[in-house]
């Protein structure tokens, strides 16, 4: 509306100037959709609560990983001279580690690897002892993490650990471990670990 400011203590502007401020400034229209709308602040509140009595406790995270160790490029750049590449059979070794350390970083748990031979050439040629590697050796013909190997991992290796790291450190024998639902994980884990 037309005026001067000292008519009023009241701010008064145009579309037009209104329309620049917002260019200017970057500011825009958005409709409030989906759950930032549908907010339930009482479930928000019941949640700062209930994940305040989780702050003194640590939280550790595990998860598998699948590493092509061997495994070639499919594409790749050769010079305009060069016709063709010569053709080569993929190699596609696999292994899957899982790892696991705490949210602080200063807590890593001895991980887990599972390949497809329990007693690989070169262990035997170079007289390897898989006790004294800096992980914990499981095999299976894919390569992939089993519930048996997952439980094992966890009995001898997760729990002393933490154990023995929340001692140290003078902390509540208390600990999360957030892992994903891989089929590995087995139903009622919670159950098996607690007073352990």
């Amino acid at each position: 509306m037309p005026g001067s400011s000292a008519d009023s203590d009241e701010f008064k502007a145009s579309r037009r100037s209104f329309g620049n401020f917002k260019k200017r400034t970057g500011i825009h229209s958005v409709v409030m959709h989906g759950e930032a709308a549908s907010s339930n602040l009482d479930a928000v509140a019941k949640f700062v609560k209930k994940f305040s009595e989780f702050v003194n406790i640590e939280v550790f995270d595990c998860d598998e990983t699948g590493l092509f160790w061997k495994k070639n490029a499919r594409r790749t750049y050769i010079t305009k001279e060069e016709k063709s590449l010569p053709g080569h059979m993929p190699m596609k070794d696999r292994l899957t580690l899982l790892l696991c350390g705490n949210a602080s970083g200063d807590c890593k748990i001895k991980p887990l690897l599972v390949y497809h031979s329990e007693n690989p050439r070169v262990f035997k040629k170079n007289n390897v002892m898989k006790s004294k590697l800096n992980v914990m050796w499981s095999a299976n013909i894919k390569a992939w993490v089993a519930r048996q190997f997952f439980t094992e991992w966890i009995h001898e290796e997760f729990v002393p650990s933490v154990k023995a790291y929340l001692e140290e450190k003078n902390l509540p024998l208390k600990a999360h471990l957030v892992m994903g639902n891989a089929p590995a994980h087995p139903p009622g884990l919670e159950d098996d670990l607690v007073g352990k």
